[in-house]
């Protein structure tokens, strides 16, 4: 019978192993935003796009966007929240609701022959 338990156990364990680990993080407490950003006249993706999530009580959280302008912003807090696109000298914001254990998509398009003037980078 010692046996038997053991065997048991092991089975348990294996099994526990092989549970992926986004299955055990169901109560997770926050939720996510992500999308792809895109040329408004030609459909293409923008590259390096900073992407800023902006909380009401102002904590911020940040993502570029990749080659395929895709980006996502994980952990953040159910809520309101204020993101942020900037592309060359362009700004364009608009608000954003983040539910819980919910990934909000948030698609948008510039048109970055708007740009104008002197683009300065500052990297931190």
């Amino acid at each position: 019978m010692r046996l038997g338990v053991t065997v048991s156990s092991v089975v348990l364990w294996l099994a526990l192993a092989l549970v992926p680990a986004r299955a055990l993080a169901q109560s997770s407490t926050t939720g996510a935003i992500q999308g792809v950003i895109t040329d408004a006249t030609s459909g293409d993706a923008l590259a390096g796009v900073t992407v800023v999530a902006t909380s009401e009580g102002n904590a911020t959280q940040t993502a570029i966007t990749d080659e395929k302008g895709a980006y996502k912003i994980t952990e953040l807090a159910p809520g309101e929240y204020l993101v942020t696109f900037y592309y060359l000298d362009i700004t364009l914001e608009r608000p954003v609701r983040v539910g819980l254990q919910k990934v909000t998509p948030v698609y948008q398009k510039l048109d970055p022959s708007t740009a104008t003037g002197e683009v300065v980078r500052i990297n931190r």
